[in-house]
């Protein structure tokens, strides 16, 4: 089979089996109409892709041969990665990926498939479920929460994370590392897991369930059904990523359960954050919140060395006048890396000793 819109063939390949055309002249694909009903593994398959456990140095001998024995990756080091099928390749940055799947419609077919994977191990692994929490208009708004969240008495603490603005939807933390670097670093598996290890109840926000331009709207709606009464005492834990903590402290300002929600507050991990400190300059309990040690901002490298860092990841970043004012006294971090899709796999160890801080 020929990769799926491969930029480097000008010819259309057809494979009678799987019916799968790449049209590279024209910049398009076409997948046969009886194959746009396939979905999971066996629709990744069609396009010519699959995902395998890519097992760490320590456990490698417990992989078998065949692909039945490689389902699932082992520990947090093990790795499950795409790859194309016909080369053998793994999909490992930006330049291999448009090499077997070209920006476009080729990577929105690919990608959706990808993120439905790894939304399906997450729920799978971790017994979560997704529930309906409005009707957005163009679309149904859901939540990634656990089997039992349903329950209103429940008085866990709670791991919220909420992923930010793009493509990516529950439980994912970005598209493009579901691809190039796995299941595990793409997804918030790894916080997740970490969570309900702490005996946390979770749950999973779709700021991107109404567009890329709807995330405060569906944060907004999301925040207002999830926390109805019932849910006043429990104690919340946030891993925001990018543009999401914008939207969750613009809905500390005015949303409907504020009021429930930030006495509650016991940690906030801001990665690449978008919001402002002044935006709560008119409610003086958040305007302390946002800068006192129950919040982090975890900030990735691309400025470190321009603003006098020497160290590794955790090193606190010195501030200038401009983060200052804009973030004011929040304490911020660096994560170890400069890629903003890559951090919160990156800092995992920073942001759950930071929470580990808080837990009462």
């Amino acid at each position: 089979m020929g990769c799926f819109l491969s930029s480097s063939s000008s010819a259309v390949n057809h494979d009678p089996e799987r019916e799968v055309y790449a049209d590279n002249e024209k910049g398009s694909s076409e997948i046969a109409p009886e194959l746009e009903r396939r979905s999971g593994a066996a629709g990744l398959l069609d396009m010519g892709f699959e995902y395998r456990p890519i097992p760490c140095e320590k456990h490698t001998d417990n992989f078998g041969s065949s692909r039945s024995d490689r389902s699932a990756a082992i520990c947090y080091e093990c790795a499950t990665r795409l790859f194309h099928v016909e080369s053998g390749t793994m999909i490992t940055d930006d330049a291999v990926r448009k090499k077997y799947i070209s920006d476009g419609s080729a990577f929105d077919d690919v990608s959706r498939v990808c993120q439905e994977l790894a939304q399906d191990r997450v729920r799978r692994e971790l017994s979560l479920k997704f529930v309906t929490l409005c009707d957005g208009g163009k679309g149904p708004v859901r939540a990634l929460v656990d089997d039992d969240w349903d329950v209103v008495s429940d008085r866990r603490p709670i791991f919220l994370f909420i992923t930010g603005r793009g493509k990516s939807r529950a439980g994912v933390v970005s598209v493009r590392e579901v691809l190039v670097s796995g299941i595990e670093r793409g997804s918030a598996l790894f916080h997740l897991r970490e969570a309900k290890r702490r005996g946390f109840s979770v749950a999973c926000l779709d700021p991107n369930a109404l567009g890329e331009n709807g995330g405060m709207a569906a944060l907004e709606r999301s925040l207002t059904a999830l926390f109805r009464p019932g849910r006043d005492n429990a104690p919340i834990y946030v891993l925001a990523h990018s543009a999401a903590g914008g939207f969750l402290v613009r809905y500390l300002v005015l949303g409907a359960t504020r009021g429930r929600i930030l006495p509650n507050l016991r940690a906030v991990a801001f990665t690449d954050s978008t919001h402002r400190l002044p935006w709560a300059r008119e409610d003086p309990a958040l305007f302390s919140f946002l800068q006192s040690p129950r919040c982090l901002y975890v900030r990735n490298d691309t400025a470190r060395e321009s603003s006098g860092g020497t160290g590794g990841p955790g090193e606190v970043v010195r501030s200038d006048v401009w983060w200052r004012s804009r973030f004011g006294e929040l304490r911020t971090v660096w994560a170890g890396t400069a890629s903003h899709s890559a951090m919160c796999w990156v800092a995992r160890e920073i942001i759950w000793n930071f929470f580990d801080q808080h837990i009462s």
